[in-house]
């Protein structure tokens, strides 16, 4: 499968509001900004494989993108909250049918400093979107898809951290971590299926803060996964059965099956 996109930007505009005050735990690119910012662009583009099939199917299309985004910044003296919402919009003028493709990116972070030594951060990320790319698993590849197989669906990303310094050298950290995956194509087989999931991670770490730039650790993870979808993934059989025997009958493989917990 081959696959050749040009782009073109058109224009970018943006907006930006009142700087806010300083608070722990701001990167240098949020300590320059502004409380609040409006962006936008729009691009044309040139894609040869716009339903990212097969050669023999592929149908070139010509395009233009619009991307708006909205994020705000509130930081307090001893708390910061963030947020950000992203809007992109493909829309391709040749293909035959589902012309538009689109992707909701929703972020939010809370952290706030209780004193010195201890802080808790909390962060979600929601996505609902229908580029498969942007869904799959983090830090896991991206299995290649018909393009124009129902491939929406949502993606929730959580986590909760407290860290804490029992002295200046001597910290703790705990939290807990949770990916929610939900996909709209149902059916034997379908997306739903092969990847609807709750997975949960808690971990705890002891840490020694050697010096400003070197942290050693050692710690703790417990996390499960469990497959939510009714619908089964295929058909399938004990291959170490003989012909003719009860348990060689091909049956139904539902997601459960994959359910795992683990520990390191």
């Amino acid at each position: 499968m081959k696959r050749v996109i040009a782009s073109a930007g058109v224009f970018a505009v943006g907006m930006a509001g009142v700087r806010g005050a300083n608070v722990t735990g701001l990167t240098a690119q949020e300590l320059q900004s502004k409380w609040w910012v409006v962006s936008g662009s729009l691009r044309g583009f040139y894609d040869d494989n716009s339903l990212n099939a097969p050669d023999a199917q592929a149908e070139p299309s010509a395009g233009f993108e619009i991307h708006p985004r909205v994020s705000v910044n509130f930081p307090m003296d001893r708390t910061l909250f963030s947020a950000s919402y992203d809007l992109t919009l493909n829309y391709y003028a040749d293909r035959p049918s589902s012309k538009l493709d689109q992707s909701h990116v929703f972020d939010a972070r809370l952290n706030h400093r209780f004193t010195e030594r201890y802080d808790v951060n909390v962060e979600n990320s929601f996505v609902y979107s229908d580029e498969p790319a942007v869904l799959a698993p983090v830090g896991g590849a991206v299995d290649t898809v018909v393009r124009r197989g129902d491939s929406s669906g949502l993606h929730n990303n959580a986590l909760i951290d407290f860290n804490g310094k029992t002295t200046p050298i001597i910290g703790t950290a705990a939290g807990y971590k949770n990916n929610l995956r939900n996909y709209n194509q149902t059916g034997t087989g379908s997306y739903s299926a092969l990847f609807d999931s709750v997975e949960n991670l808690f971990h705890f770490d002891v840490q020694w803060l050697q010096s400003e730039t070197t942290i050693y650790f050692t710690g703790y993870q417990y996390g499960f996964i469990n497959y939510t979808s009714s619908d089964a993934i295929g058909v399938g059989f004990d291959p170490g059965l003989p012909n003719g025997h009860p348990g060689a009958t091909p049956e139904l493989i539902y997601p459960d099956s994959k359910n795992n917990h683990s520990l390191f």
